[in-house]
């Protein structure tokens, strides 16, 4: 946006004229953009693509400011007009809106390209292992829970376009790095196995959220699992990395991966067990359907599962026992019914009981008819969605997701469906159709969106049908609807 290269000036002059190195804030930045996070967000990307090595390295720090829920709690909250203190259940609530609010800006100005582009052409390490760790981190902040689902979709789905950059040439490296450091022992090795479980947990949560960048992460998570599984890592980290392989499917069919962990000595495996429930949160970001993959190789503790679950049992057993021994032994009372009932009573209950058992399996019929032609509706919808990364359905967030200020952002939020990219959910400003053999598929792309994931398969990601860069059409009406809509916005 203009609003963007108008106040990069101001920024830039802001930071240079600071007289010991940029000391830039999350809420300096946001008083540039008159409290707008959307032209905030857009400010940054579009400075640090033009500043010099501290500059970029400081926004990227200030990015990450941004997504923290400490700055959402400090400072978005007192947004609101009440003067009443904000229950802090409530500001929990809210953050996930949040989140995914400040998912679609970083998505809309091509954040994620700008790291990839960034840590290329950074030529000092300090400042590129920084620019790394604060992305990461960022990421760590919108994507690791599971409240965090649309923001950590949306951001994984760009990940898996941009896997060939930001996988192999930002994430793999920086990865391999940590894990050197931690083989080579010393007093750094700490710190490195902390910033490694973080990393690899945030991989884990992105898995999680979206399964279709298993195929693409599969191939690293299960290389550095096996160089930990080698240089006999930390046991924590260990069970990190194994969650990770897990969420990929890279525990599916026998590898060496498979038979390394299989072989693991006995003290190895005790020790990965013992940390799993903890280094996993007890499998909340582990997808269900590698649960039982881990139990077969013994790394999670069912003894102590078992044991839990017998002593609930048996808790809840004596609650029964002296509930029954508390209840008075009278004819005609009833333990389901307090109070007691007699025989008239409990029969004419029991018919008006089964009168509406009839009604509702009558009403459940008639739904299940229904229920049943939406998911054939549905079946048929996934059928022609069958390609490597299918359906995003992630919604737009709300136009008041980031307060009332957030100007641009309202506008981006409420742009029409029909002219939102088929892969991220983003805007097109540059919208494309594939036209495979001359079959014009019904799915609106955004160009460099498109490019970027033909560059690694030469198949449509939503369809599933081959697809050549030659394929992509311009989507014309869209575009007349595009400047349409972008002329009724002033």
């Amino acid at each position: 946006p203009l609003g963007a290269e108008t106040l990069r000036l101001p920024l830039q002059i802001l930071v240079r004229c600071t007289p010991n190195g940029p000391e830039v804030t999350a809420s300096d930045l946001l008083d540039l953009a008159n409290q707008d996070f959307a032209l905030a967000i857009f400010m940054a990307v579009s400075a640090m693509r033009a500043g010099n090595g501290r500059l970029k390295l400081k926004l990227w720090q200030v990015l990450q400011e941004l997504a923290t829920f400490q700055f959402f709690s400090s400072e978005v909250s007192s947004f609101r007009q009440s003067s009443e203190e904000t229950p802090l259940q409530d500001i929990v609530a809210e953050y996930p809106s949040y989140a995914h609010g400040l998912a679609y800006c970083l998505l809309q100005a091509d954040a994620l390209e700008a790291c990839c582009d960034l840590v290329a052409g950074s030529a000092e390490a300090p400042q590129r292992v920084g620019i790394i760790m604060a992305c990461l981190q960022m990421l760590h902040c919108l994507a690791a829970s599971d409240q965090l689902w649309s923001s950590g979709r949306l951001l994984a789905r760009r990940i898996a376009i941009l896997w060939p950059r930001f996988g192999y040439r930002v994430l793999a490296p920086h990865l391999r790095r940590l894990v050197a450091s931690t083989e080579a022992g010393g007093l750094s090795a700490s710190a490195s196995n902390r910033e490694l479980r973080r990393d690899l947990r945030t991989l884990g949560w992105l898995l999680h959220h979206a399964p279709e960048l298993s195929a693409l992460a599969a191939p690293l998570a299960t290389e550095i699992t096996l160089r930990l599984l080698r240089s006999n890592a930390a046991p924590e980290t260990l069970a990190v990395a194994i969650g990770v392989v897990a969420n990929a499917s890279a525990l599916d069919k026998e590898t060496p991966l498979v038979d390394a962990l299989a072989a693991m000595d006995e003290v190895q495996k005790e020790a990965v067990q013992e940390k799993f429930p903890e280094e996993t949160q007890r499998r909340l970001w582990i997808i269900e359907a590698a649960w039982p993959i881990i139990e077969e190789l013994g790394l999670w503790p069912t003894e102590s599962t078992e044991t839990s679950t017998d002593e609930e049992t048996t808790k809840r057993q004596k609650d029964i026992d002296a509930i029954a021994h508390l209840t008075p032994k009278v004819e005609g009372f009833s333990s389901v019914l307090p109070g007691g009932v007699d025989d008239v009573e409990l029969a004419t209950w029991g018919h008006e009981w089964e009168t509406e058992q009839q009604e509702a399996e009558d009403a459940a019929g008639a739904t299940a008819e229904v229920l049943a032609a939406e998911a054939a509706v549905e079946v048929s919808k996934s059928a022609k969605l069958s390609g490597p990364l299918g359906d995003l359905n992630v919604p737009a967030p709300g136009p008041k997701t980031l307060g009332r200020r957030s100007a641009l952002f309202s506008q981006l939020a409420t742009s029409p469906k029909d002219l939102r990219c088929a892969l991220d959910g983003r805007l097109c400003t540059e919208p494309v159709f594939a036209a495979p053999n001359g079959d014009l598929l019904d799915v609106l792309y955004q160009r460099s969106s498109i490019l970027a994931w033909l560059s690694q398969r030469q198949v449509c990601p939503i369809t599933g049908v081959a697809l050549q860069a030659e394929d992509l059409l311009p989507a014309v009406d869209r575009c007349a609807a595009l400047l349409n809509w972008a002329a009724r916005q002033y």
